[in-house]
Formats: structure tokens, sequence, C-alpha cells
């Protein structure tokens, strides 16, 4: 429900609750009063007939007087007559009055002089037609009286007046309807601030968790979540602001990893390329020196500082690459790979660099013929060549040989590359995949290497949504199994780009 819906609601609840209190109210009094007429009826017996008579008897009294003022008014100069009327009006709190022009002919025992003297005012004052009401205000309270104009026999102008008595019901509204203001003004204000304590309550506190969270974002603080569990405009905007949260919190977490990274990228450059710099400074001081004093040792220092150039150029894009890697910064290209062909592929490319050191390369493959995978070609090459670049460094035995195997697992393809050569000391081997590691054989000259070519392996095939691992026998040799998921039919790659 959203915020503008409960402020509306909580407008019509303030205007209509007092209203309904109102009501309520009214109809207990009006209740307590019938109740109290039938606690009166019954206390004296009376049957409800009696009402319903002394309504209709009211009644009869106006309707008699009328009808002798109409057919035979003389009657109203008759004192006695109008006697036997007074006792019953005098139970109703109604004065009876008739006057013959100016005069007072007759009046019942309670009219005082200041109802008479207000009564001769209002009539004459009054203009129109021969039966008109209205109200007297004496000091013996209010009064409300109809009259009606007539002509006795000897065409006397004459006239009648019943006045009641409405003191008490006067008094009774007074004093009713202050009380009614009052309930009415209270229920308002209770309801009224009743209504805007939980509404506000409901829309400050949650934006007080959100004044607080962003104090201690301000401090530094981002592991501070905010959960508002809201359905309206609060909600999402706690919503954003966690997504923001996070997102800040993940920024400055590889801000962090990025500087961390850096430093230790700019340790180990400076470690590793301290080498062969050594080297080629070495090599060109011989030629500025004339130690290269003939062609052949010339040729042989300038390919030695080319060997070495290239092995620090290698180092160099092997550390940019597995920087970016572990930044999640490497755009990934999928597409459909037919494996067999690529390993091929792969084989042919590296065919010089293995005859060159004498190496039998075995292709074993169980799969069925056009077998593929969901893969990025440029960077699962780059990650088999570091698997077959490592193995090539420690081939030791006279007999070299690597042995490539492909089969299908459920619903993976298992590649794995093993190899004969000098293997890898069991204490060694939870720590191959790790950035910066190398074991003390790598740390000769002949095998030097830079410690993140398997870190790069296993930074690339999780990217695919595979997985690496190792088994290795120290003095027998070494094997990689490359666990990838098989290209399901009907996948639409809609030419995926993924940054890992």
């Amino acid at each position: 429900m959203s915020i503008r819906l409960k402020l509306l609601i909580s407008y019509i609840c303030m205007i209509l609750i007092p209203i309904v209190l109102v009501i309520l109210f009214l109809h207990l009094l009006f209740h307590l009063f019938v109740g109290n007429i039938e606690e009166m009826r019954s206390y004296y017996h009376v049957e409800k007939t009696f009402f319903d008579e002394v309504i209709n008897e009211d009644l009869s009294i106006y309707i008699n007087l009328q009808n002798y003022a109409n057919e035979d008014p003389e009657r109203l100069r008759d004192r006695y007559f109008l006697e036997q009327y007074e006792e019953k009006l005098d139970m109703r709190r109604t004065v009876l009055v008739v006057k013959e022009e100016e005069d007072v002919i007759y009046q019942s025992g309670r009219v005082g002089d200041e109802l008479l003297v207000n009564l001769s005012h209002e009539s004459a004052t009054y203009t129109g037609s021969n039966n008109h009401q209205g109200f007297l205000n004496t000091d013996l309270g209010t009064w409300l009286y109809t009259a009606t104009d007539f002509h006795f026999t000897d065409g006397t102008e004459g006239s009648y007046y019943l006045i009641l008595d409405i003191e008490p019901v006067y008094s009774f509204v007074r004093t009713v309807v202050p009380v009614l203001v009052i309930i009415f003004l209270l229920a308002f204000m209770i309801t009224n601030g009743a209504l805007t304590y939980v509404v506000s309550k409901h829309i400050i506190e949650p934006l007080k968790a959100l004044h607080q969270a962003t104090n201690r974002i301000k401090s530094g603080d981002l592991q501070h979540s905010i959960f508002v569990k809201r359905d309206d405009e609060i909600g999402e905007l706690s919503h954003a602001f966690e997504e923001m949260r996070i997102r800040l919190k993940d920024s400055v977490e590889k801000q962090v990893k990025y500087e961390h990274n850096r430093k230790e990228l700019i340790n180990n450059i400076s470690h590793d390329l301290k080498t062969p710099i050594t080297s080629i400074k070495g090599y060109v001081e011989g030629i500025l020196d004339g130690v290269a004093d003939d062609h052949d040792k010339l040729e042989k220092y300038c390919k030695t500082i080319q060997a070495k150039a290239i092995h620090m150029d290698r180092l160099i894009d092997e550390l940019l690459l597995f920087s970016k890697l572990d930044l999640d910064s490497v755009a990934f290209h999928f597409e459909k790979v037919e494996i067999v062909e690529f390993i091929q592929g792969l084989l042919e490319e590296m065919k010089l660099d293995l005859n060159k050191q004498k190496i039998h390369v075995k292709l074993e493959n169980s799969l069925n013929k056009g077998e593929c995978i969901k893969a990025d070609r440029d960077k699962l090459e780059r990650a088999l060549r570091n698997i077959l670049s490592n193995s090539l460094k420690f081939l030791d035995k006279e007999q070299k040989e690597i042995v490539i195997s492909l089969k299908q697992i459920d619903h993976n393809i298992c590649i794995m590359i093993k190899d004969n050569g000098q293997g890898i000391k069991e204490q060694d081997l939870p720590n191959v995949f790790k950035r910066f590691y190398r074991g003390d054989s790598s740390r000769n000259t002949e095998h030097g290497g830079s410690g993140i070519g398997l870190a790069i392996v296993k930074q690339i095939i999780q990217a695919h949504g595979g997985k690496v691992s190792i088994e290795s026998t120290y003095g027998k040799g070494t094997s990689f199994f490359v666990t990838l998921n098989v290209w399901e039919e009907g996948e639409d790659l809609n030419g995926e780009n993924i940054n890992y």
C-alpha cells in the first residue's frame, strides 16, 4: 500500500470516526431516553396505548377548538366551557388564551403578564393567514404558540392561542449540544492525534533507520545492512539504498583488492624482472666492452638478450592478465566449440616446440564425433597452453611423453593432460593454483616461472563454469584434469559477452 493511499485513508478516518462516535452517542442518548420512558411506563403500570391516547387527545383538543371557532365561535366566550380544557392542557404544559379584538377574555392560570405583552406584540406585527405560529421568550422561559383567527357571530374579530412551554426542550438542547460539540472535538482531536502518531511513526521510523545508515556509511561502515520490510515508496527507497550500499561495498572491496594486487604485482614484477634485466645488462656491457669481439659471439649475445626480452614480455603479459582476471574485468566471448578439433589445432600450433624438445604427444579421444562445449576460444587456449607449458618445463625423463585424454562424464567433458615429468611434492599440491606460488625446483634458472600461470588457468576455467584439479606423484609425473560443460543443443548465445 502506497504512502499516498495510507494518508488518504487516515484523513478519511479523521473525519468519519468523530462523526460515527457522535452518532453512537446520540443513538445511546435516544435509547436512554426511550428506556426511561419505558421504565416509567412499567413502574406506573401504564399500557403502551396510553401514549397513543395522549397524542390523539392533544390532536382532538386542537381540532375541537378549531371546529368551534368555525361553527360556534360563541362557545369561545364561555369561560366555563373553556375551563374544561384547562386541566387537560395544563397536564401538557400548554396555555390557552382567547382574545376579542385586543382584549384578553380568557387565559389559563399559568399565563403571566409578560407572556401576554409579548403575545400582543406578536399579534400586532403579524399579517397573513388565519393560522400562524411563533416563539415567545419571557423570564419564565421559551414558549411555542399557534394562533387561529376567527370572527364571533356579531362580526367581532377573535383569536385563540395554544401556547406550549418548550423551556425543558430548550434547556435539554442547550445542555446536550455543547456536550455533543465537546465530544465531537475530543473525538476529532484524539482520532487526529492517534492517527497522526501511528502514520508518522510508520513513516518516520524507517526514515530514521535510513538516516542512521547514511551516517554509518559516511563514517566508512559499509557492513551495516538496511532491511525495511515495506511494500510502499519507503520500502522501494530502502531496497534501492541497500543495493547502493552493496554496490558501494563491492566497489570498495574491489578497490582494496586492486590496491593489494597492484602492490603485490609491483613486488613480483620487481623480483621477477630483476634476473632477466641483470642478465641483459651484463650482455650489453659485454658488447660495449668489446668482449663479443667476433661475429659468432656477438650473435650469441644478441640472441640471449632477445630471449630475455621475450621472457620479460611474456611475464608482464601474464601479470597484467592475472590482475584483470582477479578484478573480474576481462570480457569472455562464448561460442560453440568442437572440442576435438580445438585440441588438435592447439597441438598443431605447438608442434614445432614439441618436436624441438623431442616430446611424444598422444591424443586419446573417447568422445562422440562433433562433441561441443561452450567456450571462449582464446581464453581456453591460453589456459591449456599454460598447462602444457608447465608440463614441458618439468619433463626430465629420457623419453618425454604427454598424453591428452578426452572423455564425457555425465553432462561434462573431461580433458586430462598427463606427463611423465618429475612430478610435484605432496606438500606443494594444495598450493599450485595459488597466485605467485612456486615450488623450490621452479626457482632455478632453468625452470624459472612467474608463479601465476596455473592461477590464470584456474580463473579462466572457473569463468567457463568448469573445474580444474591436479594429481601428481613426485618422480613419476603429473596429471591435470579440466572439466567443462557439454554444449546443449538449442542453447542460444545471443552474442553473449560476459565480464569476469
